[in-house]
This record gives structure tokens, sequence and C-alpha cells, in this order.
């Protein structure tokens, strides 16, 4: 083979990796909420195409969501850093001398602002993680496609981010409203899909910051079999789930979207991790909605506790409770009101893998279906009479426990977290 056909051909598997190799993590899943004598943690599987290096040509061309141009970069994310020879540039983002991610030229002035993010792996970019003043990358979108402009709503200095000063919308907190605004969606099929999104409480960002979330689909458990999860924001919608309960009465799975650190999983920035001492309020809300097939499921949120980032206790609410499963451990009181919260519950504790766990469950047939309240409320109600340690909120995630399919239909309509500081 002469050497220029060689060269060219190097080149052209260049464009074609760069176009299905993207930053992947080595990342942790844990189920929110527990039957008795559940197990939590599985690891996701690392998944990566290649390319033959020596292929003359790749698959057919197709391109990036918001890239007009289809240059494998969403245009409101940037362009590929080209070399002198058209390269596409790489950049070593874990400091061990090699390069393993691509560079993104975010605003065309021939530098590497960033290295290109797969949030959804469907094998094209749509985000940036910029790295900070050490140049260290952490992983976590520093912009979304379809993310509102930064300074969008106002000039630099009137309220606004100046255009080009880093990030996705400004993060502080929002709670449910009306007509909150949504990051874009799609469908997750894949066991462990995880994807970085975004709640507004209206569509001026000036007015109303947005919040950065994770979604997870988080098929966790040992008899998971499929599902199909239409996702947008903090919202979702379980278009079909197959599954059943585990011997050891572990759920099929956990479909959540959550703020914070959970297990080594991070959202942007939302507030969270924070200490409890260093919080006012940490506001949060669910509206959901049954489906059309399937109840062997509860509507729960899982808070993770810690002591720093080491997690110490799980505290849970049960907006709905089934009538076939429980919560770990047993009811220890009943009928109980916490703080300016009207709403009754059943509280259960216990120990999971040696942590303590506390779950607020509804009493049946009391559903909440929207419903908001300070979490701050319910971790010292949960500390001065449960015995929960930590001095941490980790995190705070919302989602449904699925014992048994087919379910079909269920919905969270809506989920916010609002951290308000001292």
């Amino acid at each position: 083979m002469a050497l220029a056909t060689l060269q060219n051909r190097l080149l052209q598997a260049e464009k074609c990796l760069a176009r299905g190799q993207f930053v992947h993590h080595n990342e942790r899943t844990i189920a929110m909420s527990f039957s008795a004598r559940t197990s939590l943690a599985l690891a996701l599987p690392l998944l990566a195409f290649l390319p033959s290096l020596l292929s003359a040509s790749c698959a057919p061309k197709a391109c990036a969501l918001n890239d007009a141009d289809c240059d494998q970069v969403p245009d409101d994310i940037g362009a590929p850093s080209r070399g002198t020879a058209g390269e596409w540039l790489k950049v070593d983002t874990n400091k061990d001398g090699m390069l393993d991610s691509y560079g993104i030229d975010e605003d065309g002035n021939g530098t590497i602002d960033g290295v290109g993010l797969d949030l959804n792996a469907d094998g094209f970019y749509d985000a940036i993680d910029r790295p900070d003043a050490q140049g260290t990358y952490d992983g976590v979108a520093d912009k979304i496609t379809g993310s509102p402009a930064e300074g969008s709503g106002g000039a630099p200095g009137s309220g606004g981010a100046s255009p080009g000063s880093g990030g996705a919308p400004p993060t502080t907190g929002s709670c449910l409203t009306a007509t909150p605004s949504h990051s874009p969606g799609g469908t997750a099929t894949g066991q462990y899909q995880q994807v970085d999104t975004w709640r507004a409480n209206c569509a001026d960002f000036n007015t109303c910051p947005a919040v950065q979330y994770k979604f997870l689909a988080n098929g966790w458990g040992t008899n998971w079999q499929s599902h199909s999860i239409t996702y947008a924001g903090t919202q979702l919608s379980i278009d079909s789930y197959l599954g059943s309960e585990g011997i050891d009465f572990s759920p099929a799975g956990y479909p959540a979207v959550f703020c914070g650190l959970y297990s080594d999983i991070q959202s942007g920035e939302c507030g969270l991790p924070a200490t409890i001492a260093s919080l006012s309020r940490l506001d949060s809300g669910m509206r959901w909605s049954a489906g059309s097939a399937g109840t062997d499921y509860n509507v729960s949120y899982d808070i993770w506790i810690g002591n720093g980032t080491t997690q110490t206790a799980f505290l849970m609410l049960w907006l709905h409770d089934p009538a076939s499963d429980q919560p770990v451990g047993s009811a220890t009181a009943s009928n109980v009101m916490v703080g300016s919260d009207p709403a009754r519950w059943t509280v259960w504790t216990g120990t999971h893998q040696g942590m303590r766990i506390v779950s607020y469950v509804r009493p049946p047939g009391e559903d909440s279906m929207s419903y908001s309240f300070d979490v701050l409320e319910y971790v010292r109600h949960a500390q001065q009479n449960y015995a929960l340690p930590g001095d941490t909120i980790m995190s705070v995630a919302g989602g449904f426990e699925i014992w048994n399919g087919p379910v079909t239909g269920l919905k969270i309509e809506d989920f916010c977290v609002d951290a308000h500081p001292l």
C-alpha cells in the first residue's frame, strides 16, 4: 500500500473514531429504596465502539443534535479542535500521559476549550466538559446542547452571565410551578443509561435560573429484563418496563432523577452535596401520575446522608406504598407528622449494608400525587427521633421502584430540588 494511501486511510479512520469514541467514566449505580434484604450496588458496564483503523471509509455520516454543519459537534457547543493536517485533536483528561478525549473549540479561536461528552450514549457529542483553572476535567457537562444561551434575557452585567462566561444556565434553585422549562429529552433503553438534564421554573433564565440534574435508567435488579423510558429535564415516563422481583425481594430497577452525589455519580451543579449546617431550607417537590398497566411499584424519594462524601444513612419518603412490598426494617411509629407538613406517615426503621435507613411511608390509599416539602425538616426529625447519622445531605432522588412488570404509562410530571444556603 502506498504511503500516501495509508496516511489518507489513517486520517479517515481517525475521523470515524472521533465520531464514535467519547469520554466514558467508570460508574456505579445504586438502588434508591428497597424491599426487605435488598442489595444496593451494581457496577455499570463500560461501552465503546472502535472502528477499524485501516478502513477506507466509515458508516454513513449522520449528524449530532443541533449540528447543522454535521461536523459531529452541536453548533451551540462549538466545533472540533483541528490540527494542521485536519485531524481532530485529543486531550489527556486524566493526566496519565495518554491522549484520551476529543477537544472542542467553543469560541472559534483555534484553541481547545474543553472535551466532548456523549451524555445519552447515542454515539454523538451533546455537551462540553471544560477544565478548571488547574486543567482538571471532572467529567460533568458544563454546557448541554439546547441549553438556554449564556446571558440570554439580559445584557452582560444586567443579571445574566456574559456570553462565553462558562457553564449551563445559572444554578440557583427553583421548585414546583405550573410552567417549568425542561432540557431536551429522549428515550432510554439502556439498562444503566444516564443523561445530564436541567430544569428551570420559567423560560426567563435570569428570573428563573436553571438547576442541573441527572436522569438514571437504573435497571439494577437481578431480574430486570427491559425498559423504554422517555425523559426530558426532570420528567420521565415509563413507556414499557419488564422484570420481576429478585429472590432477595429486590425490585427490578429504580428509574429516577437526582440532584447531588449519588454513589460515585455526580449531577451538574444543583446545590448538593451540602452540609446540613450550611442550609436554611432544602425544598423539593414531585408531581406524578399512575400508569395504564401494572401496580407493583412505589413512588419514592431516596435521600443520601453522609459525613462529607462518605455515606452513613438513607432517608426515604414513599409517596405511594404498593400493597405487596414494604421498606427495609420494621414499622416503628404511625400517624407521624413532621414540622409544618400536614402529611401523616408510618415510619419504618432498619439497617442495610451496615447503614441506618429511615423510611416515611404514606398510608395505603393516601397517595401524595403532588407533594412539596422541606427536606431539612425530615432530616432533622429523623436525626432527633430515629438515630439517623450524618452531617451532609449528599443527594436527593425521586423515582419509581418497580418490583414486577409489565408497567406502562407511569410518569413523573415534574420534580425539583431547591437548595437555600444560609
